[in-house]
């Protein structure tokens, strides 16, 4: 399914691709924690636990509770996932279509924050 489908006027590039990346890590978090029975404050926030080769330095490809922590790996690189917009990066069109992937840190930890302060099922 193409995330275009969200909203055909926001672009999959920049801020709004960032966004709808975001959307799409949200809802696969929200799944996770329904399928487990978890409210916000048990959940561990991570996507992709468990997908990664046990040699590898990483927890997950994603942390949504902390943008950036989910892997440290000499073989993988670092996660670049930024958390607050102080660190937003702009990049070019062609390098990760503007940041959709590196800034989607940004929103999903803003969801996270409100979630676990509301508490219950998220």
């Amino acid at each position: 399914m193409s995330r275009q489908i969200l909203n055909p006027q926001l672009g999959y590039f920049h801020q709004s691709g960032a966004l709808s990346e975001s959307v799409c890590d949200v809802f696969a978090s929200l799944v996770k924690q329904y399928s487990l029975g978890q409210s916000a404050d048990q959940a561990d926030w991570l996507l992709g636990a468990g997908m990664l080769a046990p040699s590898l330095k990483a927890k997950a490809l994603r942390s949504l509770a902390a943008p950036g922590t989910a892997y440290d790996d000499p073989r993988l690189g670092k996660d670049r996932q930024k958390a607050d917009m102080e660190r937003y990066f702009d990049l070019s069109l062609n390098q990760d279509n503007g940041g959709v992937h590196i800034n989607s840190g940004i929103p999903n930890r803003a969801f996270h924050l409100a979630a676990t302060a509301i508490g219950g099922n998220a």
